[in-house]
């Protein structure tokens, strides 16, 4: 029986693009969270921990990110840390993990070849270093088949599994690896979020601390018990991770007060705030009055920030102004009569329920849109679709005039 820790892209000494304010906090972040993996390797007894890939950010990361990262795992000596060079930190000549300092921790092992390398008497590992930072052929292709059955088959390798991966992937991986190479279970890295699959014989654990908005299930590393060949490997995930990277979409429709309330009292209550970044986009469309509305919105984020109450805020803001649709639509209708048909029936349509009565003629100066949104109490029936219909029209016509 073997018990280990999967772990994988790290980025240690990452640029942190969508914070970069915050870089330096982010990279701290990571050393924390890097000291409580190697806490937990030796609270659950790890024969081993094996990185998959992408432990640096890249190759020419400072001293400083190297000296400190070789340090927190040479701590938990005698348990050996194997390494695999990813495709951010690929084994050249000028690889970081050539640097002298590796040879000054004997439990850390830079799996830098692509041949087997045993560990205790019946448990074997089949490492796939990548060799360059664009590759395209087939990792694990070198792996041997299975000649001992007594002996325990573990394959760690960086890249893309197929068939999830998008076309045309950097380094390839067959799921079918596995069972094609009688591996009992496949290490892998490159993908960010937690993925199990082939009856938990394949796995990424994801990225311990999340590098930018949008890495959904991050923040774990795998123990991994094998308790022989052959056998379904056993998976605990450990959430490890503190940080939280939280993308948020509204639209404002209705009234504009009460979204922006809304946000207001949704962002209060958020739970770890100093350890919170949050994206949030506002989308839609207000009347030009209802602006300063979005200005105050705009000032009471940066003061939660600015006051530490949240760790990062980014405001997006993808609104346009009822007016300045009201006047991409009758420009429309003034250039081409074909849309000024379809203006004048969608506006016909929209404009059942409201007391004005319907928009005979686009090219009049009458606003087109002041029933734009849905009317209160109005169900989802024609004349609310043709008002969503109205607005969405009005969005392209705004964008491409």
């Amino acid at each position: 029986m073997v018990r280990f820790l999967h772990t994988a892209d790290w980025q240690m000494g990452m640029k942190a693009t969508d914070a970069s304010a915050l870089g330096r906090q982010l990279r701290e972040a990571r050393f924390a969270t890097l000291r409580r993996v190697a806490v937990l390797a030796k609270e659950r007894s790890c024969d081993f921990v094996l990185a998959a890939g992408d432990l640096f950010e890249h190759n020419q990361v400072s001293p400083e990110t190297v000296t400190r990262t070789l340090q927190i795992f040479g701590d938990i000596a005698p348990i050996p840390v194997y390494m695999l060079p990813g495709n951010h930190d690929w084994y050249d000549a000028g690889s970081v993990y050539r640097r002298d300092i590796f040879r000054s921790y004997e439990n850390i092992v830079v799996l830098g070849r692509r041949a087997p390398v045993a560990i205790g008497a019946n448990c074997m590992l089949y490492p796939c270093p990548v060799f360059r930072r664009w590759e395209m052929d087939e990792p694990t292709g070198w792996i041997p088949v299975r000649e001992d059955e007594e002996e325990i088959r573990i394959g760690v390798a960086h890249g893309s599994l197929m068939p999830l991966a998008e076309p045309d992937p950097v380094l390839p991986v067959p799921e079918d690896v596995v069972t094609r190479k009688s591996l009992d279970y496949l290490a892998l890295g490159h993908y960010h979020s937690l993925r199990r699959v082939a009856d938990d014989r394949v796995a990424y654990p994801g990225t311990p601390e999340p590098t930018r908005f949008g890495e959904a299930d991050a923040g774990w590393v795998l123990e991994v018990e094998l308790q022989g060949p052959g056998q379904p490997p056993r998976i605990t995930p450990h959430r490890v991770g503190r940080l939280r990277w939280l993308e948020w979409r509204e639209e404002l429709e209705g009234n504009v007060c009460e979204v922006i309330g809304d946000l207001d009292r949704r962002i209060s209550a958020l739970e770890d705030p100093d350890h919170t970044l949050l994206r949030l986009t506002l989308t839609g469309s207000v009347n030009a009055d209802e602006l300063v509305i979005l200005e105050d919105f705009r000032n009471r984020l940066d003061a939660r920030r600015e006051n530490r109450s949240i760790l990062f805020t980014q405001l997006r803001e993808e609104v346009m102004t009822t007016e300045s649709l009201d006047g991409a639509l009758h420009r429309a209708a003034m250039e081409d009569d074909v849309l000024a048909g379809v203006i004048a029936d969608l506006t016909a349509l929209g404009s059942l329920h409201a007391s004005a009565g319907p928009v005979e003629d686009p090219r009049d100066p009458e606003s087109l849109l002041e029933d734009v949104r849905p009317l209160e109490g109005c169900g989802v029936g024609t004349e609310a679709l043709a008002q969503e219909a109205l607005t969405r029209l009005a969005r392209i016509i705004a964008e491409v005039m």
